[in-house]
């Protein structure tokens, strides 16, 4: 009996050293899982930390995005009303310069073909201002050379006033008078001295019905008379003035 309670005894004072050493163990497995449960909390806390940071950063930097992306699309919006406006200033610009620049070419158009009828106009007119030139230089032609074939009556032309202005060959032999001699004279040189202003008398008559008819004597260059039936012819022109 003593020895059982020995045991006895030995076995529980083991018990008791074993149950002392296994709760010192466990608390400080315990001690020491507290502890890594706080750091590995604190480490979780921390990151959590970050980690919500990191969020607000990019929740932030994503609002400064959309601000931008805001901005610059208003921008670019306003850059594309300017250039509607810039374009459609210029498409009125270009279309207003390009109805003048057709104005103009019209203008021009029309000037030419007004110049060109004016430059034909003018070549047609001096052309016949040229063959009625050449008509009239051979009317002269054939006047002075019927003028000049007359032998028995002196042809001759006076101005106005009565000054010989042309003067022929049957003039100078009728008369004697040479050419240079006697143009420019008035044609009462040819009348005799008592003849008084018949000269004038017969140039007014003339001019009045047209015509002038007389028979009388007549003077030439040497004194000696001779009788002479003239007829005195106003000519006119087309504007009815004596030439």
């Amino acid at each position: 009996t003593n020895a059982a309670d020995a045991i006895g005894l030995v076995i529980f004072c083991g018990m008791g050293i074993l149950m002392s050493t296994v709760a010192g163990l466990y608390r400080r497995l315990r001690s020491r899982l507290e502890e890594t449960v706080a750091i590995r909390t604190a480490q979780l806390s921390r990151s959590n930390e970050k980690l919500i940071e990191e969020i607000k950063a990019r929740k932030q930097s994503q609002e400064s995005l959309q601000k931008l992306n805001a901005e610059l699309e208003n921008r670019v919006n306003e850059q594309v009303v300017q250039i509607r406006k810039v374009n459609e200033t210029l498409e009125l610009r270009i279309a207003a310069r390009t109805a003048e620049i057709e104005t103009a070419n019209t203008t021009l158009r029309t000037s030419r073909m007004a110049a060109l009828n004016l430059m034909q106009d003018a070549l047609d007119a001096r052309n016949q201002a040229e063959q009625a030139k050449e008509q009239i230089l051979k009317s002269e032609q054939r006047f002075r050379l019927l003028v000049d074939n007359v032998r028995d009556y002196a042809i001759l032309m006076l101005d106005p006033q009565g000054r010989i202005i042309t003067w022929n060959e049957s003039a100078e032999r009728l008369k004697g008078y040479k050419a240079q001699e006697i143009i420019g004279k008035h044609f009462s040189c040819f009348y005799l001295p008592e003849a008084g202003d018949k000269p004038d008398q017969e140039l007014a008559v003339a001019a009045r019905d047209g015509q002038c008819a007389d028979e009388d004597w007549r003077l030439r260059k040497d004194g000696t008379r001779f009788w002479a039936s003239v007829t005195i012819t106003a000519l006119r022109g087309n504007d009815g003035e004596l030439l």
